[in-house]
């Protein structure tokens, strides 16, 4: 059942989800109540992404070939840097601040560090390895 209704709900535009534990003549069960737009097109739901919407991007059409191997490149460092720290690879950075490094050609720390949602944290932690993969990149094209 858990698989079906998952695959209701990645096929409709939700707008809300409630769970609720009810207990009824000495058992339980979890309650859902999925609020969702009858015919609408499936997207992100703010109740599902923590009440933000997300935008999916297909970073492979939006980049110029080039540009798509940098941020390749920048996604294989995240994801080699989190499994160190095991931790998740959005942690290290999304998918967004990856494809604004490549779009914005970003290559100082300075320049990271203004990006919404790469504080200091992140940057002392991932941001040299990060602009490492750019600058070799960048690097390795004018070769």
């Amino acid at each position: 059942m858990e698989e079906e209704m998952n695959r209701f709900i990645r096929g409709q535009r939700v707008l809300q989800i409630e769970k609720e534990l009810v207990r009824f003549e000495g058992a339980a069960h979890w309650s859902f109540c999925v609020e969702y737009l009858d015919g609408g097109k499936p997207s992100s739901s703010p109740a599902l992404t923590g009440g933000r919407v997300k935008e999916t991007i297909d970073w492979r059409e939006r980049l110029s070939e080039e540009q798509f191997l940098l941020f390749s490149a920048l996604r294989d460092k995240r994801k080699w840097l989190a499994a160190k720290e095991g931790i998740k690879a959005y942690m290290v950075a999304t998918n967004a601040h990856l494809g604004q490094i490549v779009e914005e050609k970003i290559s100082t720390l300075a320049e990271l560090k203004k990006m919404r949602g790469f504080g200091d944290a992140k940057l002392e932690k991932y941001g040299e390895a990060l602009l490492a993969v750019a600058h070799a990149e960048e690097s390795g094209k004018s070769d």
